[in-house]
C-alpha cells in the first residue's frame, strides 16, 4: 500500500472515531475509551510503530501514547518514547493541566514536564536541561499563554447527536 493511502487510512480512522455518537469532550457524566494503533512506514518499510489510549470521562480527559521506532532503524537508533496529557474540554476546547513526554534513544534520554493553568504553560522542567546555543530562540512568557500540547491538539470537539441545528433556521 503506497504511503499516501496509509496516511489516508490513518486519517480516516481518526474522522471516524472522532464522528462516533457517542464521542464527544463536552458530554456530561459520560464515559469514552478509544486505543489507536499507528504504523509509520517508509516507502513501504516499517519504520516504527505508536500507541494512544484516549479516555474521557464528562469533561475531563487523558491521553496516553507509546511510541518506538523498528526494524533497521530502531536497531541503530534504540528509539522509544512516550508522552501523556491530562486536562479537561469543559468549554469544549482543550484546557491541558498536564504534559510529559520522555523521549530515548541507544545514546541519549531526555524527559520535559509542562504544567498548565488559566491557560497558560505556567511550568516547564526539561531534564536534562538543553544546553545554550545561539540559534535557538528563547521562550519568553507571552509565548507561554494561550497554547495547548501536542497531544490536547489531537482531540476535536465534535456535537452530540440531535445537538446539531439546521443551518436553514
Amino acid at each position: 500500500m503506497a504511503l499516501g493511502r496509509k496516511v489516508a487510512w490513518t486519517v480516516g480512522v481518526i474522522a471516524a472515531m472522532a464522528l462516533h455518537p457517542g464521542w464527544t469532550l463536552a458530554a456530561p457524566a459520560q464515559t469514552a475509551s478509544v486505543r489507536v494503533t499507528y504504523g509509520l512506514w517508509l516507502g513501504g518499510l516499517p519504520l516504527g510503530s505508536a500507541d494512544m489510549v484516549t479516555a474521557v470521562e464528562g469533561a475531563a480527559y487523558t491521553l496516553n501514547l507509546q511510541a518506538r521506532l523498528t526494524g533497521l532503524a530502531g536497531m541503530i537508533t534504540g528509539g522509544k518514547g512516550a508522552a501523556s496529557a491530562s486536562g479537561s474540554a469543559a468549554g469544549g476546547q482543550p484546557a491541558p493541566s498536564s504534559f510529559n513526554v520522555l523521549s530515548q534513544t541507544s545514546s541519549d534520554r531526555r524527559t520535559v514536564r509542562v504544567g498548565f493553568s488559566g491557560g497558560a504553560a505556567n511550568a516547564v522542567e526539561i531534564a536534562p536541561p538543553l544546553e545554550e546555543r545561539p540559534d535557538r530562540v528563547p521562550v519568553l512568557p507571552p509565548h507561554k499563554r494561550g497554547v495547548v500540547d501536542p497531544l490536547s491538539a489531537v482531540l476535536m470537539p465534535m456535537a452530540r447527536r440531535g445537538e446539531l441545528t439546521d443551518p436553514e433556521n
